[in-house]
């Protein structure tokens, strides 16, 4: 097994054997939020009211707006993406949310059925992360740079602490960042082109 890379987002849960995606998956539930690190089991804070509101809000919009296009699917906060390469230890992360565009989803997948599933081997195009209780900026920063490297295009993690969101795009094979205030607009930029949505409205 690959040795684990340093990780500030979670914890490690210690004494646990290697898990796959599909062991992950069969999880008994409980208060907590789990994911794999190249097969290691990490603990994320649990989820709490300001995470549970900002999700379902962001999930409407963004998904009447795909909807509406025909653009892809947006998924629910229990879906995993194993974002590892084949061949290698699982690393699967469970975002609040993503957006997959149609064209790159599976044969079995439509803007219907992507939310039904619990994993899929694929890195969506979106992604967005909300910072609960105990999480700092430097630890969910590594975490959104995994993701780019990865493959997604465009990532935006929710502080509601803080009323800021910080988005991450690839752009020109660089990565960009901007930290966004409650008057600030997020944009799907050419992600989710035309999708807009007031900073604001995530912590009304």
């Amino acid at each position: 097994m690959s040795d684990i890379p340093p990780i500030r987002w979670a914890q490690v849960v210690p004494d646990v054997a290697p898990m796959s995606a599909e062991d992950l998956m069969t999880l008994p539930e409980d208060r907590w939020r789990y994911e794999l690190v190249a097969g290691h089991l990490v603990r994320l804070p649990p989820t709490d009211l300001r995470f549970d509101i900002i999700a379902s809000d962001l999930l409407r919009a963004l998904g009447r707006f795909v909807a509406s296009t025909g653009m892809g699917g947006v998924t629910l906060p229990d879906t995993g993406f194993v974002v590892s390469p084949p061949s290698t230890e699982d690393t699967v992360f469970v975002p609040a949310l993503a957006f997959v565009r149609a064209e790159r989803m599976p044969d079995a997948y439509t803007a219907q059925t992507a939310r039904a599933t619990t994993y899929v081997r694929l890195v969506p195009d979106l992604v967005v992360e909300i910072a609960t209780a105990g999480q700092q900026r430097q630890g969910i920063t590594d975490k959104a740079l995994l993701w780019l490297a990865a493959g997604a295009r465009l990532v935006w993690v929710v502080w509601p602490g803080r009323r800021q969101v910080d988005t991450w795009h690839l752009e020109g094979g660089s990565q960009q960042t901007t930290t966004l205030s409650a008057d600030g607009t997020l944009d799907g930029s050419d992600v989710v082109p035309g999708f807009t949505y007031r900073v604001a409205h995530l912590f009304l």
